[in-house]
């Protein structure tokens, strides 16, 4: 009876001895692959992706030190949890239990980017860099328009390689999680397409202008426009100067050959000069293209332009503007406006 007594005591011992040193390992594959490195990442998964399969993918990504006890522990506290599919932010400096509760909240980690309405591509680019993505690289793949683009966005099949993406990258605000430059531009021509070419297959009956021409006409309305309610009125006066071949005679189209914003003193005479084929004050008719990305609103404002008997038009500088029939009328707008006499 001792002898058996002996025999089962040193099994048990035998089997602590085993069982010690694999609980200990156990817990320790499930520590931090490393407590000092705090940089978030991104971390994918895909709808669904099964639990093994992300758990593979956290070991190889190096988020977990051992894949078979995360397993483990996902069998032994984790049953009645689901992972879900989306963008998680996570370190290394997290533990396992973190990283799977984590990623079985659903709670997944989100970045927007509003693209305001009027703005170029450079200013474009300058404010999606503030979001990690490269300035250079935006500008790069929306200044030319490639095959790929043309074969797939039906709005740009008759423009030629010459043309830039302009106007035809609609702003919005946009989920750029996990994106690249590629993703940006692809979902902003795509939401172009909802929104302002579906508007362009409504357009009256008759319309002389092509569709690039009434982009670019809505791109310009947009920037003289600060009050919607003059935006159509704004698109009339246009209208009226294209039809008696009256230049435009627009500040940002000059803005957007200068490559830069007036500010408040205004252009100079020697700003609206420059040789370019964008300035609307020495050119007659539209300009090659967009000076910028038009809104829905503006282009709406186009193909419903105003009636209006007015030729020119004047800032208060208050955001809205004086109307008038001819040149000597806007010149006494303007003195009076100078002079404070005309809010």
């Amino acid at each position: 009876m001792k002898f058996f007594r002996r025999i089962l005591f040193l099994l048990v011992f035998l089997l602590l001895l085993g069982l010690i040193p694999a609980y200990y390992y156990f817990n320790s594959s499930l520590e931090p692959v490393d407590k000092s490195n705090e940089t978030n990442k991104l971390f994918y998964i895909n709808s669904g992706s099964s639990l093994s399969l992300v758990l593979r993918k956290l070991s190889s990504d190096g988020f977990i030190k051992d894949y078979r006890s995360a397993r483990l522990y996902t069998i032994i506290y984790g049953s009645k949890k689901h992972i879900q599919p989306g963008y998680y932010q996570i370190s290394k400096s997290m533990n396992f239990k973190e990283i799977f509760e984590k990623i079985a909240s659903g709670k997944t980690y989100q970045v927007f980017l509003t693209i305001p309405e009027g703005y170029s591509m450079r200013k474009t680019a300058k404010r999606i860099a503030k979001k990690g993505f490269s300035e250079n690289k935006y500008l790069s793949l929306t200044s030319t328009i490639s095959e790929d683009y043309k074969s797939e966005y039906v709005f740009l099949e008759k423009l030629d390689k010459f043309n830039s993406l302009e106007g035809y990258l609609f702003p919005d605000t946009y989920d750029v999680t996990g994106s690249k430059e590629e993703n940006l531009i692809n979902s902003q021509l795509k939401r172009f397409e909802e929104l302002i070419y579906s508007e362009w297959q409504k357009r009256p009956k008759n319309w002389k202008m092509n569709f690039h021409q009434t982009l670019t006409l809505a791109s310009i309305v947009e920037l003289e426009a600060q009050k919607p309610s003059e935006r159509g009125t704004i698109a009339g006066v246009f209208v009226n100067r294209l039809n008696q071949g009256i230049p435009l005679g627009s500040d940002p189209t000059v803005e957007y050959a200068l490559g830069w914003h007036q500010g408040e003193k205004g252009l100079s005479f020697k700003d609206v000069e420059v040789k370019s084929a964008y300035n609307t004050y020495r050119n007659q008719g539209l300009p090659p293209g967009p000076i910028a990305n038009p809104g829905l609103a503006a282009f709406k404002a186009v193909l419903n332009y105003e009636n209006t008997p007015y030729l020119y038009f004047v800032a208060k500088g208050n955001g809205s503007h004086v109307f008038t029939k001819t040149y000597p009328e806007h010149l006494r707008a303007q003195s009076l406006i100078v002079r404070g006499l005309l809010n």
